[in-house]
């Protein structure tokens, strides 16, 4: 049984989706849907409507939602080129920047418009998400139902893709704007090539490109994309026996490029071109960013046999999205028999559906959708140390969805019981779905909340103790916070990050011996953590040891010169030591960079004062009683006390 092709061509009418064809019928009926009228087009335009509606209404609990403490200080709350809004030098920054680890200008560009919006609230930010992801949801329907003439099938692959709760962490992190956003443009640069394969033109596939390059300049996941369009040159479009592409008259004195399926292959090579440079430009960010995992940590048979593991656990949340977490720490190399039995399915499920090709294409289509589309994230290129993502699913499980709805609906073929039974019984899954997706959704109102689901339904997870304990930290409960870190760090000896918050704590507390031990163990892990470095160098200043401060002073000014608190610390150091010029010198350079910094302005004018340079300290005091009433009247009390010969 044979599902339709939607071959343009053949079948213009099913730009509209004025047509009921299901999708199993065959014969010539099946392939020639009616011509479209205003009816369907109502139709289209009610459905995809409903359809964003429902998914507003199902997401709006994020508006209330705070921002998270996992990457949306990173995007928006500590972004000073963010927080700035839109601005000609924020621009040039989105354009070159990699610091956040990838190449994503049109995502800093959202961030920067939503804070001239919304401000810092994160109300507006989650909105904005939401209101993308609705798009993309609404935009998929009516691209799928345009390419296969199915209203209701292209509906169901949609609201699947709209209510899954493994796309909540898309839609309600603020950080993963990329994701819904290169989603959205994923989507319509698909639309796009529709548009272009009804009626081929330059114009229209400047389209097809334009949008790719959207896709990829806000995340580059779109970079399998143009393997996608290839599938779907396949099905539904058709095109695989005599397909017209706008390059046709450059192949036409070579007979080797003249068959149709090296057509369709040169049609996307200015679309893989884009894909290779923007993986390029996502390596580099990586790499610049430390993210990118060394063959020694992460072995390549490890990465192997968890990118199995992960293609088949994708899955099974597909099916039973429970126990979800913002973050799965990599528990190192499965068992034989875990990997072995995932990568036994995944064959089995290739040849099954290889097998079905040729009467249901929609099964490879899909199925190698979902394969490929994971390949950038899988992890046969480590970033970071987490084992999978649930975010990593927006796109991919788009695959498995044509293969479920389509797969159903052409076994059912023309038994209508049979067909009212499915759609009864898709209305039900749909509804279980968005139920679920309403409780994960709750997971995300703050960071305390999230963390918290993250330890109770995972173990191991030494990074979300740590994150958790930042959390406690942060809000004074300090105690709570130190049981968290050395939970961080028992699970995890080697995390640089666990031994420099528990170091922090125990200094807080007064403990020097045990904090000073902490801060060692994080140099020794990470022989370039400069902030370990400096405040080392305060706790061993504090000790009296200043020689040895500033020695690790100037290890963090080494590490970053840029690093005021390194230079402020060593020019302290320096002062105590009496070697005053050193210390002005350092002083001096900070406030070159940054004349505001008041706190600085009073140390120098003091260390001005105790070398004899009386003007200039005075001096000093009078631009800080400009800008700091308070700190000018502190400083004046600390001249008067060193005139009288008090310290």
């Amino acid at each position: 049984m044979k599902e339709p092709t939607g071959s343009p061509q053949k079948a213009p009418g099913t730009e509209s989706g004025g047509t009921t064809t299901p999708p199993g019928s065959s014969g010539p009926a099946a392939l020639q849907p009616p011509t479209p009228h205003v009816k369907g087009r109502y139709r289209v335009a009610r459905f995809a409507l409903l359809l964003g509606l429902v998914t507003v209404v199902l997401f709006w609990p994020s508006v209330q939602f705070e921002f998270v403490s996992l990457d949306d200080n990173v995007y928006v709350t500590d972004n000073p080129e963010v927080r700035r809004g839109i601005t000609a030098e924020g621009l040039r920054w989105a354009f070159t920047n990699v610091d956040a680890g990838t190449w994503h200008p049109l995502t800093w560009v959202s961030h920067m418009l939503d804070y001239r919006l919304y401000g810092p609230g994160a109300g507006g930010h989650h909105l904005t998400n939401i209101l993308i992801h609705a798009s993309a949801a609404m935009l998929l329907f009516i691209v799928l139902n345009a390419m296969t003439g199915f209203l209701w099938g292209s509906g169901l692959v949609a609201a699947f893709f709209a209510f899954h709760p493994l796309h909540v962490e898309s839609a309600a992190w603020v950080a993963e704007r990329k994701d819904v956003l290169s989603g959205f443009f994923w989507v319509a640069t698909m639309g796009a090539y529709w548009l272009y394969v009804k009626r081929p033109a330059p114009s229209r596939y400047l389209l097809v490109v334009v949008s790719f390059a959207l896709g990829l300049l806000s995340k580059p996941m779109p970079v399998t994309l143009p393997i996608v369009l290839l599938l779907l040159d396949g099905w539904p479009l058709g095109r695989q026996e005599s397909p017209v592409t706008v390059f046709d008259d450059f192949v036409k004195p070579y007979p080797f490029f003249r068959r149709p399926e090296s057509r369709l292959v040169i049609e996307k090579i200015p679309l893989l071109v884009l894909s290779l440079a923007a993986g390029a430009m996502a390596v580099v960010g990586q790499q610049k960013i430390g993210a990118i995992q060394a063959v020694d940590v992460f072995p390549l048979k490890e990465r192997f046999a968890n990118a199995i593991v992960s293609y088949v656990w994708y899955l099974w949340k597909m099916v039973l999205p429970l126990d979800l977490a913002v973050y799965y720490p990599h528990a190192g190399m499965p068992s034989f028999w875990k990997w072995a039995g995932a990568f036994v399915l995944l064959a089995a499920t290739t040849a099954f559906v290889l097998r079905l090709a040729r009467n249901h294409p929609c099964f490879p289509v899909g199925w190698f959708w979902y394969l490929i589309t994971l390949l950038p994230v899988i992890g046969f290129i480590q970033i970071g140390a987490q084992a999978m993502a649930d975010r990593y699913t927006y796109i991919p499980l788009i695959g498995p969805f044509i293969m479920v709805v389509w797969g159903a609906y052409g076994a059912a073929g023309d038994r209508k019981r049979l067909r009212a039974a499915l759609t009864v019984f898709f209305v039900a899954v749909m509804a279980a779905l968005a139920v679920s997706t309403a409780n994960q959704l709750s997971y995300w109102r703050d960071s305390r909340s999230l963390y918290g689901r993250a330890l109770a339904v995972t173990e191991g997870n030494y990074l979300i103790h740590n994150n958790l304990g930042n959390e406690l930290a942060a809000a004074g409960e300090v105690d709570e916070a130190l049981v968290h870190y050395l939970e961080a760090v028992r699970l995890y000896p080697d995390y640089a990050d666990g031994h420099y918050n528990l170091a922090n704590t125990y200094a807080g507390l007064g403990q020097d011996d045990q904090a000073v031990y902490h801060y060692l163990e994080a140099i020794r892990i990470k022989p370039d953590y400069e902030k370990a470095y400096n405040n080392l160098g305060v706790t061993l200043a504090r000790r009296g040891n200043l020689d040895q401060a500033m020695i690790y002073f100037s290890e963090a000014l080494r590490m970053n010169p840029a690093s005021v608190d390194g230079r402020y610390n060593l020019g302290s150091a320096l002062a105590a030591r009496g070697r005053f010029a050193e210390a002005i010198t350092h002083f001096e350079r900070i406030l070159s960079l940054n004349p505001d910094a008041m706190r600085v302005r009073v140390r120098l004018a003091q260390v001005y004062w105790l070398s004899g340079e009386r003007d200039k300290a005075l001096k000093e005091s009078e631009i800080i009683g400009a800008g700091d009433e308070k700190l000018a009247c502190d400083l004046k009390a600390w001249i008067e006390r060193s005139g009288s010969g008090e310290k």
